[in-house]
Formats: structure tokens, sequence, C-alpha cells
């Protein structure tokens, strides 16, 4: 036996339709607070390690790309949704995403890696990465 069929009012759904887009607003909001609030972390381990302000700026500069290919994204894609049908929208945004992580994958391949240019430690001398003289000076006893 299965219960009666609820049907939702006009006023229900619609209080439901605002719950949701606010919920995924205050997500995406979380999502760029997260970033900007860890963006010094963020550009000491992804950008030069010379320069900490170029660095910053670069980091700030992707946190930029970001907040503006959103509506942009949204814009494009939402007429093809539109015209093709949601299901077709969602496969191209997952096919896009795929692709740049594809294409991040292959380029860091080709070039040194983070994890190859820096130790994953603190300890001096503990890898590969630190020049001979501090790894004989880290092992000598004081």
């Amino acid at each position: 036996m299965t219960g009666p069929v609820r049907r939702h009012s006009g006023d229900a759904l619609a209080r439901r339709s605002v719950a949701a887009a606010s919920f995924g607003n205050a997500l995406e909001w979380y999502d760029f607070s997260v970033y900007a609030f860890f963006a010094s972390y963020v550009a000491q381990n992804f950008f030069k390690h010379g320069d900490a302000t170029s660095a910053l700026v670069n980091t700030f500069i992707v946190f930029g790309a970001g907040f503006v290919a959103r509506p942009l994204g949204a814009i494009v894609i939402g007429r093809y949704g539109d015209r093709v049908g949601r299901k077709a929208a969602l496969v191209l945004s997952i096919a896009t995403m795929g692709a740049g992580i594809l294409s991040s994958r292959s380029r860091r391949r080709t070039r040194s890696s983070v994890s190859e240019r820096r130790c994953c430690c603190s300890w001096p001398g503990c890898c590969r990465a630190s020049p001979p003289a501090v790894r004989s000076a880290a092992r000598r006893p004081s």
C-alpha cells in the first residue's frame, strides 16, 4: 500500500527553491572565502619561491579569474542548456572540467612539479631538494 500523493503548493515550492538557491550561493561564497583565506599558503606552494609578492599577486589573479569565469560559464552553459537540455549542459560542464584536469596533468609531466622542487617537510637535508652542503651539515652532530 502506498500513501496519498502529496502535491506541493506554489508557496511551498517557492520556499524550497529559494532555500536551495540560498544554500548553493552560500556554498559558493564559502569556497571563495576559503581560497582567499589560504591565499598566502597557495602562493608559497604553487608559485615562484623567490618573490613572495608576485606569488601572492598571481594567487589573487587566479582567484579573480575564477570570480569572472563562473558567471560567464553560467551564461554560456545556461544558454546551451536552454537550447539542448539540462542533461546535455551538465555533461558539457563535466567534460570541460575533465579536459582541464587532463590538460593540467599532461603539463605537469613535462615540467618539474611542486613536489620535485620543494622538500615535503621543513627538515634541512631530508631529501634531494637541498644542496649537499646542507645535507652534510644536517647530519653532523652539534
